[in-house]
């Protein structure tokens, strides 16, 4: 049998004095040295949030060779950089030398970009009102800080933003908490 599994689902065909080798891209020399497998060596070091596109920054990728030797190759990766999504993000990596293809799949965990803060940016369009006046939030803004410093503003309309006066307003009514839910997270500000 000239077949020996390599790699994976990748195969190479050895010739009949097993000097020269088919590795799917290629005849090579016996003693060529080409990738039989990768790894990610050193993770990213940066919070990687839902929502936003994977980073690979100070991720090393090193690849282990047919003669035992490592090298890093994450330069010369294949690494895609998807939107993430909360928890686990599956990121294959691929690396080509020598006709061969190896890949590994790098798990990734997308961190909750929780709310972190409210503040009131445009008041509502009306602040004076008398006893027995209803409270209108037509105007009102808000800007939503988020745990990786994003922004958001959010204005009145939004089914995120509440208020807690419904009630007919009273002579000890003279401030209003403006409420924000994201996902299970609720932040308040008042005005």
């Amino acid at each position: 049998d000239n077949c020996i599994a390599f790699g994976g689902d990748t195969f190479y065909a050895v010739d009949e004095d097993k000097t020269y080798y088919n590795l799917g891209g290629g005849w090579y020399a016996k003693d060529d040295v080409y990738p039989v497998q990768i790894d990610v060596t050193t993770k990213p070091t940066a919070t990687q949030y839902a929502g936003a596109t994977f980073s690979k920054t100070s991720m090393v990728v090193t690849a282990t060779m047919s003669d035992d030797s490592t090298k890093a190759v994450t330069t010369d990766c294949d690494i895609p950089a998807p939107v993430l999504v909360e928890g686990d993000n599956r990121i294959v990596i691929s690396y080509k030398e020598k006709g061969v293809l190896v890949k590994c799949v790098y798990t990734q965990t997308g961190t909750a970009n929780d709310l972190n803060s409210i503040s009131i940016t445009t008041a509502p369009d009306v602040v004076t009102y008398a006893e027995g006046d209803y409270f209108n939030p037509a105007g009102v803004v808000v800007q939503a800080t988020y745990k990786n410093g994003t922004t958001e503003s959010i204005a009145w309309g939004d089914s995120r933003l509440t208020h807690n006066k419904t009630a007919a307003l009273t002579s000890s009514d003279n401030s209003v908490t403006f409420s924000v839910k994201v996902g299970e997270t609720t932040k308040t500000a008042n005005q």
